[in-house]
């Protein structure tokens, strides 16, 4: 996938542009001519660590015939590209195109376009469709691929360091993933791990443990824990008038479930006349019911 055409509207000092790029391409112009503007407007489709700013970004020139702000993308795909996507949006001509919306009136899109949100709508069947692009965010824009931003006043070591983020180990990350999604030798590995995880789990150590008897001896404790709790819970309801130094009552009619907190330690009484209990133990146990109408804690 490659970007074909980038369409910029209404965006600090551009009105309507609408570019084209091969798959070198370069932006050439005097200074403030709006080259950085463009870098800008793709840095935030992609959300590369800046936000649109309306403020800031919106134009303040006059000329405007919309109140509107969005960018544009149209990418060319590869066959796999196509198989991979939603039948919506997949096309004859192998062009998927999207748009991002900054701000906008148009009632369609007014009250889709949020914080939380990527903003992206697809053309579908040749109409820019209404619907979430992928609708989830994250997954919207992982499916557009991502940039790999340079800043014309950087240091060489912040660009090429391997101990953090950079433009370098960002573009390794983004080949190893290329080279590993088509690998032989990646699908053997995985095979391996997959057989050494289910062996594994069965394999015992020379006094007899395993990761199956953990999960077992686990599920055998969390049985017996809960018919514990279930019998602590039986009595106290049938001795509500009982002082008890585990649990305070209270009604709550409106509750469907009820909680029983059980401190699992020494208590010792410090108030006979007002009956208040002190625990000076650290274990607690919180423990969920449904079908009672109190809360006990």
């Amino acid at each position: 996938m490659h970007l074909q055409f980038l369409t910029i509207h209404n965006f600090r000092s551009i009105k309507h542009q609408k570019i084209f790029f091969k798959k070198y391409s370069c932006l050439i112009g005097e200074n403030n001519s709006g080259k950085s503007n463009i870098i800008r407007a793709i840095r935030i489709f992609y959300e590369d660590g800046i936000k649109y700013d309306s403020k800031k970004d919106f134009p303040r020139f006059k000329e405007l015939d919309d109140n509107e702000c969005w960018i544009e993308m149209e990418y060319i795909t590869t066959e796999d590209e196509q198989e991979g996507l939603k039948n919506e949006y997949k096309t004859n001509d192998k062009i998927l195109k999207v748009r991002k919306y900054l701000k906008t009136d148009n009632i369609n899109f007014k009250e889709k376009v949020k914080a939380n949100q990527s903003n992206i709508f697809a053309y579908e069947n040749g109409e820019l469709s209404t619907n979430y692009f992928y609708g989830a965010k994250n997954i919207s824009l992982s499916k557009l691929g991502n940039i790999i931003f340079i800043p014309e006043i950087s240091r060489i070591e912040d660009n090429l360091k391997l101990s953090g983020p950079s433009p370098l180990r960002n573009m390794i990350n983004h080949i190893m993933k290329k080279v590993v999604k088509g690998s032989n030798c990646f699908n053997e590995l995985q095979k391996a791990f997959e057989k050494f995880n289910n062996e594994f789990r069965e394999e015992q150590s020379m006094e007899g443990y395993s990761i199956n008897q953990l999960e077992k001896n686990v599920t055998d404790y969390n049985k017996t824990l809960e018919a514990i709790v279930h019998s602590i819970y039986s009595i106290l309801f049938n001795n509500k008038n009982k002082q008890c130094p585990f649990f305070n009552y209270c009604d709550l009619p409106n509750r469907k479930k009820s909680h029983i907190i059980c401190k699992c330690s020494p208590w010792s009484l410090i108030n006979k006349k007002e009956n208040c209990w002190y625990n000076n133990g650290l274990a607690t146990i919180i423990y969920e019911m449904n079908g009672y109408s109190k809360i006990e804690r």
